[in-house]
């Protein structure tokens, strides 16, 4: 684990972490088919009353699981470890498909209502922080973005031509670096010209 992971986990919740520690001792424990030492420092967080020591229970319960399973090829999806930034993208993106298969869909009962359910659910989420980001949060928003793939397909399937989102053209930076350069050097000319004509 990284520092800007321990940095991560420390921010989280207590029942996050405890989450996310139950589903990484889980996967190990099917995937090695034996007891794992993380499971030791999960009775240990249960039975403590002190927040500090639960957390550090947790996280090492955590890191026992991952490391008993890092060599793993099958294992290299199960580690996640999710910060706000990763949220407000993953929703971000997943407004956008909304919003484009709202235009099509718009005026059906159903859809609307699922529509405005996601509209409050954004409007709950959309700046996340280290205090309001969880574990729960990013699952919930794939869950939505499958049940979205549903409707595209039931929408499909009805007749309804789907719109996909914009591509947003790809950033290059080079380009963008060597077209600003361009433009200042042509300032800087035109400021030159300017000033010898006023002498």
């Amino acid at each position: 684990m990284t520092g800007a992971e321990y940095a991560a986990l420390n921010r989280w919740a207590l029942e996050d972490l405890r989450s996310l520690a139950n589903v990484q001792i889980a996967g190990a424990t099917r995937l090695l088919n034996r007891p794992l030492v993380a499971q030791v420092h999960m009775d240990l967080a249960e039975h403590t009353g002190d927040p500090a020591l639960r957390r550090r229970h947790y996280i090492a319960a955590y890191r026992e699981a991952r490391f008993e399973m890092e060599h793993l090829p099958a294992a290299n999806g199960l580690f996640e470890i999710v910060l706000p930034k990763d949220i407000k993208n993953e929703l971000d993106a997943l407004k956008a498909s909304f919003e484009v298969v709202n235009q099509t869909a718009k005026g059906r009962p159903a859809w609307d209502a699922h529509y405005q359910e996601f509209q409050q659910f954004y409007e709950r989420n959309k700046d996340p922080g280290w205090l309001s980001s969880s574990y729960a949060t990013i699952t919930s928003i794939r869950e939505r973005a499958q049940r979205l793939e549903e409707w595209k397909k039931q929408l499909t399937a009805e007749g309804v031509k789907v719109l996909e989102p914009e591509k947003k053209p790809t950033a290059n930076p080079v380009k963008d670096t060597i077209d600003s350069a361009a433009l200042a050097v042509a300032v800087g000319l035109g400021a030159l010209l300017l000033l010898r004509r006023d002498k």
